[in-house]
């Protein structure tokens, strides 16, 4: 195992909930309805109408075959929302929350004024702001 394998295993591993794209219950669906269109291949051609044929499958179902879809779509909803989705092994919370730019607590951070001229930059600032940057031609 190289250098790259051992932290993807560590960091990254691809059995985490992160990675998986779609709900089993919308997988299971989706594989579904594909199979029910002979599983056309899908190719830089084909994508958008293979794509408009499965749209459609979803659309004309009743609603009691998309229940298990919807029920897993808002479960899935409800997790992140109550912050279950664990932290990969060996991670901890970040030290400030969600806050990742600037520092602890209500930082604003201003943009950089992007103007024709430096007269009208300065006309726009209303002096209590740091400037980071300024954009002229």
């Amino acid at each position: 195992m190289d250098m790259i394998d051992g932290l993807e295993a560590e960091f990254a591993p691809r059995n985490h909930e992160v990675f998986q794209l779609t709900p089993p219950e919308f997988h299971t669906c989706a594989s579904d309805f594909y199979n029910s269109l002979s599983r056309p291949p899908i190719t830089f051609d084909t994508f958008w109408p293979v794509y408009h044929q499965l749209l459609e499958c979803f659309t004309k179902a009743d609603d009691e075959a998309l229940l298990p879809v919807i029920d897993a779509y808002f479960g899935t909803i409800k997790r992140v929302d109550e912050d279950e989705i664990q932290l990969l092994p060996g991670q901890e919370e970040l030290r400030v929350g969600g806050k990742v730019i600037g520092g602890e607590g209500d930082v604003d951070i201003y943009a950089a004024d992007i103007t024709d001229s430096e007269d009208a930059d300065e006309e726009n600032r209303s002096g209590d702001e740091d400037l980071y940057a300024s954009f002229s031609d």
